[in-house]
């Protein structure tokens, strides 16, 4: 049986967030789960392990929505038809990104 690896509970997203890989490439991509600690997403672009991409994606918050802006690193992305799935760790978050995720987070249904 496969030992769960998981640093942190996941919850089902169904958001657009935008990967940016480098200054001058931006990646659409969507979300699938999301943690305090990564993100679960699809997209059209394979993504190399260990590359970093910054990201943005908005979480609602009791005081309207909130744009989490973060540094990651892909730790896999599996090959499929047309879409890949890829799986980011969480490297920076500013105080205030790490409040309204997880409150946000404490809102979701796990996944």
């Amino acid at each position: 049986m496969d030992e769960e690896r998981r640093k942190a509970r996941r919850f089902t997203i169904d958001e657009m967030v935008e990967l940016e890989l480098g200054r001058e490439s931006a990646v659409h991509a969507s979300g699938i789960n999301l943690s305090s600690c990564g993100l679960l997403c699809k997209s059209d672009y394979y993504m190399d392990p260990d590359t970093e991409v910054s990201l943005v994606l908005t979480v609602p918050t009791e005081s309207g929505d909130h744009t989490v802006s973060c540094d990651g690193i892909v730790i896999r992305c599996q090959k499929g038809k047309g879409r890949h799935l890829t799986a980011i760790q969480f490297i920076s978050l500013g105080e205030k990104d790490v409040g309204a995720l997880e409150a946000f987070l404490g809102s979701c249904q796990p996944a």
